[in-house]
């Protein structure tokens, strides 16, 4: 944050003094009354869940990470996103061994080697999961898992919806046992990034309430990163052949679970862990 400078004069006492009455009036009148925890340190890696139970299977369940998986290969550093809306988008571009910065698009099953840009999809040849190098139990959704959450558990056409929180687009998870907030509006189903508009604080509400959201984080390609922003991808465990594996896609008007992406495409990770 930046410092203000306070103008130089003969009554620089005065203006000191009167300075630090009102910043200690100002302080009480922001704090008392309320208690806030603390956000954590953004040099902490964050590796918490969201509380709501999502079925996966007619008796498995898991929670959702708190946001988009992200890795620092200058420290060998695997963390959560501050919030679920937050993506890296081109500074993706940067991706390498020696980069001290987060990214946040891999290629499919590069748990060992994240940051590999390989354009060659012969140098993706198995899934290594990325949450096997988390604390935690936390691991990747098979596209059958997510078949079943988007449409087959109970409630399941009723439970999901394209958004936008804090003008970021993406798509809106509901958990199994859901009750909406007082003051907040859900339309099930929508396939619009303004069908569904929630501003930060707004947004708080619905995730106290177990609410999922997974931002339109877009596509790397090599070293370019694209379609930030509009398209989100989202990688599964699941192979379909020796040169693709199935991921989940959606933009502003589509929701799908049958498509494919090349391995050496990079593309968000949203690990989940089971409760059982």
């Amino acid at each position: 944050m930046k410092k203000r400078k306070n103008v130089i004069s003969s009554n620089l006492g005065i203006r000191l003094f009167a300075y630090t009455v009102i910043s200690v009036a100002m302080i009480c009148l922001s704090s008392c009354g309320k208690e806030e925890s603390p956000e954590p340190d953004d040099d902490e890696p964050r590796t918490e869940a969201i509380d709501g139970l999502f079925s996966v299977s007619a008796t498995r369940h898991v929670q959702f990470a708190q946001g988009n998986l992200q890795y620092t290969a200058s420290t060998f550093t695997w963390s959560f996103a501050k919030h679920q809306y937050d993506y890296i988008g081109k500074d993706n571009q940067y991706a390498d061994t020696a980069y001290d910065g987060w990214i946040d698009l891999f290629g499919w099953g590069t748990g060992l080697y994240p940051t590999l840009t390989s354009s060659y999809d012969g140098d993706y040849p198995s899934f290594n999961d990325w949450g096997d190098h988390i604390d935690g139990g936390w691991r990747t959704l098979t596209i059958t898992e997510w078949n079943y959450v988007l449409k087959s558990r109970s409630g399941a056409n009723i439970k999901h919806a394209t958004g936008t929180v804090d003008g970021v687009h993406g798509l809106i998870l509901l958990p199994d046992h859901w009750e909406l907030p007082n003051g907040c509006t859900f339309r099930p189903g929508c396939k619009e990034w303004d069908g569904n508009e929630y501003t930060k604080e707004q947004w708080q509400q619905m995730e106290a309430a177990n609410a999922v959201f997974l931002p339109a984080a877009g596509i790397r390609w090599g070293k370019d990163v694209n379609e930030v922003g509009e398209y989100g991808y989202y990688w599964t465990s699941t192979p379909e052949n020796d040169s693709k594996s199935f991921v989940v896609f959606f933009n502003g008007s589509f929701i799908n679970t049958e498509s494919s992406c090349l391995r050496h495409g990079g593309i968000a990770v949203r690990l989940v862990r089971d409760t059982e």
